[in-house]
């Protein structure tokens, strides 16, 4: 459970949508700063994946997840070679690379910005699964409905309203 502002995200899929500059991105970052977490670990993607590199090879980076690249995500989603500067990457690349790191760490909550970005119509499927599948709490923030048994939610006028 994740509460900010009076509103309390159960486990389960959260999505919240809004228009282009309705503050998604800026609640997001508030999900991660500020809220009150009864979990052991928040991690937050942006929309700005450049932003999460630390490291200057894919494997490199892998290791800075705390994971080996072998979990299930990586097999799905792939893996680009290890030796690879992840900046070399593609947005779709980097972006599959990214929520491979994410999915396969050990988070109770995951806020992710507009995940489906940058992604093929493959990837997006099985992002899609692999969302499905996860236990804790998820909260999307993007412009693209998936299909999933989610709650519901829109930012309008800067304010969170349950749809």
């Amino acid at each position: 459970m994740i509460s900010l502002d009076g509103i309390t995200f159960d486990e389960g899929i959260h999505i919240i949508k809004g228009r282009v500059g309705s503050g998604k991105s800026t609640f997001a970052r508030r999900l991660l700063e500020d809220a009150e977490f009864s979990g052991k670990r928040r991690i937050l993607l942006l929309q700005e994946i450049e932003y999460h590199l630390t490291e200057d090879t894919v494997g490199k980076e892998i290791a800075s997840w705390n994971v080996s690249g072998d979990e299930p995500a990586f097999r799905v989603l792939g893996k680009p070679e290890i030796s690879r500067d992840p900046y070399t990457l593609s947005r779709g690349e980097l972006k599959r690379l990214l929520l491979s790191c994410i999915l396969s760490a050990d988070a109770d909550c995951l806020i992710l910005d507009e995940p489906y970005s940058s992604l093929d119509l493959d990837a997006k499927e099985i992002l899609t699964e692999l969302l499905r599948a996860r236990t804790g709490v998820t909260i999307l923030f993007t412009h693209e409905m998936p299909n999933l048994d989610a709650f519901f939610w829109e930012i309008r006028e800067g304010r969170l309203c349950r749809m």
